[in-house]
């Protein structure tokens, strides 16, 4: 008797985060060991524009030393320091950036470039020197709530320093035997379990079957004894919905009935996802990100997450409409992808229950499938981590809702499972550049960020004010300054917390009229398209 069978990959219990409120507590900063400094005056600028300021004095003292040929190992070894630190003033406004996920497990030695660092004292002291810069500016961002520049500059440092054991700590890592790991990772260990290279964490039984081409079908009801086969077998098996694969990631459970390979695939796009989003919307999430909570509390190790989000993939649009149907009525069939909230109370309180993400493999859509994901799992993961949202509470201002979402479509996962994000590519670029440049339709940002939902949402408009959303929220995120993107995410932060009742909006803010917002972001979105020509 076959019944629906659960995979736990990545799995473990929930363990619940005491809620704790302390004053802050200031992290030691370790002194540099060298005599090189390289200061710089924090006094006067946002924690962004000194972040970017230290890395570019960085890279030309390394280009320096790379261009010496009086020591042929030291300019080998800041050479190879350079290529670790990526291509040289790539524009970001035009290519994005790529964002690094760490391992759950990092070794004690081998890892990020404290090798090279070590070549040569002066190396080691410029090394030194850089890295205590790095922990006043992300002390500096900690105290203005700026945890995305602080969640950076601690990745700088571990990069730069592998054995900054507080700097690990702050990023979730617990100090092991030979290295840092997750404390999911360890949790794993503790169980017997073996991280298989492409299906993640499982039982050590399941080796031998996956080794052999071979995939669960189904569990005996009684016995609980699992019966293999082959892996068109096992899929077809659980084809129909109400026998769909389970899969439970360190973060996710994951319902699906596409094969189980795509399952799994999909799991770990999320969990990649899920590191990026909290590293780069960290100032949304605020004094509930875990990493503010362990800045606050020097004591606190890090713990596995008590919150798992709950996701439903379709093999086609045909189950995906019929499930959601009853819930959200026939105007579903519109949608290509779904958040569902959980159910509140009429001033908005939560009643109980969980949200859930809607997705259906759509091969040849209008977005590719991963896009869609990216775009509701950002949805998910604010609501459901950030705290009680008030969004309804602003006057406007709602295109910054659905301008976060979209510009997460540009979320592309690499070979190396690295993100790359912001490239301002894709159907609904495409469409921002037609309609305002080419068609000349554009919504000046005084009016478009006047907008509550249903002026966003008017029909006739929907499509461009979302095409319009994804490309200004691009443009804010990297086609601006470091000072103007910390801006913007502070205002991002208060419209979520529904803070924006009056006239102050993002203009304001900036200290400039709006029609500078207009001027500067036509000028973005004039630079991709002369990018493009020959």
């Amino acid at each position: 008797m076959n019944v629906p069978l659960v995979l736990i990959w990545l799995g473990i219990a929930q363990i619940q985060i005491p809620e704790v409120r302390v004053p802050e507590i200031r992290v030691a900063i370790p002194p540099p060991s060298g005599q090189i400094d390289i200061s710089i005056d924090l006094s006067t600028t946002s924690p962004g524009q000194d972040l970017e300021t230290l890395l570019v004095q960085e890279r030309k003292f390394l280009e320096k030393l790379a261009s010496n040929d009086a020591d042929q190992a030291q300019r080998m070894a800041a050479e190879a320091i350079l290529k670790q630190l990526g291509t040289k003033d790539q524009d970001i406004s035009l290519h994005g950036f790529r964002f690094e996920i760490l391992p759950d497990y990092v070794p004690q030695s081998g890892w990020g470039m404290t090798g090279e660092w070590l070549k040569s004292r002066q190396l080691q002291a410029f090394r030194d020197s850089t890295v205590d810069q790095l922990w006043k500016v992300a002390r500096k961002a900690a105290q203005q709530d700026r945890f995305r520049i602080t969640d950076q500059a601690l990745r700088a440092i571990i990069r730069r320093d592998t054995n900054q054991q507080e700097a690990w700590r702050l990023l979730g890592y617990l100090t092991v035997t030979d290295g840092w790991a997750t404390p999911y990772a360890e949790a794993q260990k503790e169980r017997k379990r073996i991280l298989h290279p492409k299906f993640g964490w499982m039982d050590q039984e399941w080796i031998e079957p996956l080794a052999r081409g071979q995939l669960p079908i189904g569990a005996d009801s009684i016995t609980k004894k699992i019966a293999w086969g082959p892996a068109d077998q096992a899929n077809a098996a659980h084809s129909d919905w109400e026998n769909a694969w389970e899969i439970v990631t360190e973060h996710f459970r994951i319902r699906s009935n596409v094969g189980f390979d795509q399952a799994v695939a999909f799991g770990r796009k999320l969990e990649a996802f899920y590191q990026f989003f909290f590293s780069q919307m960290a100032d949304l999430i605020g004094p509930e990100l875990p990493l503010a909570r362990r800045w606050r509390m020097k004591t606190m190790k890090p713990m596995v997450s008590p919150i798992v989000h709950h996701v439903s993939y379709f093999a086609d649009k045909d189950q995906y409409v019929k499930e959601l149907t009853p819930l959200e009525g026939d105007s579903i069939a519109e949608s290509i992808g779904y958040y569902r909230r959980p159910p509140q109370n009429a001033n908005g309180r939560q009643r109980g229950g969980r949200g859930m993400s809607y997705f259906f493999q759509d091969s040849g859509g209008q977005l590719p499938v991963e896009a869609t994901l990216y775009h509701e799992a950002s949805h998910q993961l604010l609501f459901e981590t950030a705290g009680r949202d008030r969004l309804e509470s602003n006057r406007g201002h709602y295109w910054l809702f659905e301008g976060l979402g979209t510009c997460f479509e540009t979320v592309q996962v690499a070979e190396d499972g690295a993100i790359q994000f912001a490239s301002p590519v894709g159907a609904r670029m495409d469409v921002a550049r037609k309609r305002i440049l080419n068609d000349h339709v554009y919504t000046p940002y005084e009016v478009f960020e006047a907008y509550g939902q249903a002026g966003f949402n008017i029909q006739s408009k929907i499509h461009d004010h979302y095409a319009q959303a994804m490309a200004m929220t691009l443009y804010f995120l990297v086609g601006s300054d470091a000072r103007t993107r910390d801006i913007f995410l502070d205002y991002a932060r208060d419209a979520y917390k529904g803070r924006l009742r009056g006239a102050r909006g993002l203009a304001s803010r900036l200290g400039v009229e709006p029609k500078v917002i207009d001027e500067s972001f036509i000028k973005y979105l004039k630079k991709g398209v002369s990018e493009k020509q020959p």
